[in-house]
């Protein structure tokens, strides 16, 4: 199955406005660095730090199931999040495109993110059922499928846009600082300094900074889709599909026969859980204190 976005994205207005061969300065800059540190911006608030702060202080769903549904949330929709990383990762490996195989679904994830962050703060005041289902679709279509669109096709886009290994590096400084720098003084000091305070427990002033910073995350994805280029694919654009194709289950055997992509795995777990339990931890006390 082979899926051709250029059936949707057949103007040229969606082509990038990236035209050299080698790495540029609006590449670096857009496409690398500014883009996606905006876009994690919105990432840490919603989804990293704050968000557990609105079910607990705001939507006061911590006695919900004893306490369990909270615990058991991340927990379970990082099992469904695993899978559509799989999925979302052979849905790329199998797209053909002029705009290349990854960059595409960089731009379709950038209405989705928008839409399911602003359903994540949009909670009905309903009854307690009601807002646990709320909660559960929403959390999912966010993670699950929104942010793992983008951050897998983000993700590829440093070694699908060059084969300079000077360049690559390069590009790879400023994709890391782009996830980590900026959105670290948003996070860290800009949101709880002036934006939690102004807001506190008020759910209508929540639903409206998060849908505002929602949509800016929009036109952070368009700065990344339009000043990349996916060039390694357009140089295997004319290659035969049995020289480029493996298969899922190729692939997966070969990933669980290698030790040191079994200890990545196993890190990655431990972190994901490290960083669960300091958002559901930290993050309430410092609102404690802020009020």
């Amino acid at each position: 199955m082979v899926f051709r976005p250029d059936r949707l994205l057949g103007s040229k207005v969606f082509d990038t406005r990236i035209k050299s061969a080698n790495v540029q300065n609006s590449e670096r800059l857009l496409g690398f660095l500014l883009g996606p540190a905006f876009v994690m911006s919105m990432f840490y608030i919603s989804g990293q730090s704050y968000l557990n702060m609105f079910y607990t202080d705001v939507l006061k769903l911590t006695p919900v199931w004893g306490g369990l549904f909270l615990t058991l949330l991340p927990v379970l929709s990082k099992i469904v999040d695993a899978i559509t990383n799989l999925y979302m990762g052979w849905i790329i490996d199998h797209t053909k495109s002029r705009h290349g195989k990854a960059r595409p679904w960089l731009l379709f994830s950038g209405p989705l993110l928008v839409v399911s962050s602003i359903l994540l703060f949009s909670v009905p005041k309903a009854s307690t059922a009601v807002q646990v289902i709320w909660v559960t679709v929403s959390y999912n279509l966010y993670f699950s499928i929104a942010f793992t669109m983008y951050n897998i096709s983000h993700n590829l886009m440093v070694p699908l846009s060059t084969r300079n290994s000077k360049q690559r590096d390069g590009l790879a400084v400023l994709a890391s600082m782009g996830i980590s720098l900026l959105p670290g003084i948003v996070v860290s000091f800009i949101f709880p300094t002036f934006v939690l305070p102004a807001i506190g427990i008020d759910q209508g002033k929540w639903m409206l900074v998060m849908s505002v910073l929602s949509i800016l995350a929009l036109p952070a994805v368009m700065l990344e889709y339009y000043f990349t280029r996916e060039r390694v694919t357009e140089e295997t654009d004319g290659q035969s599909e049995e020289l480029l194709t493996v298969s899922t289950r190729d692939q997966l055997r070969g990933c669980l026969k290698s030790k040191y992509w079994i200890s990545i795995m196993l890190i990655m777990m431990i972190f994901q859980l490290y960083n669960n339990l300091q958002a559901t931890s930290i993050i309430p006390e410092l609102f404690t204190v802020l009020r």
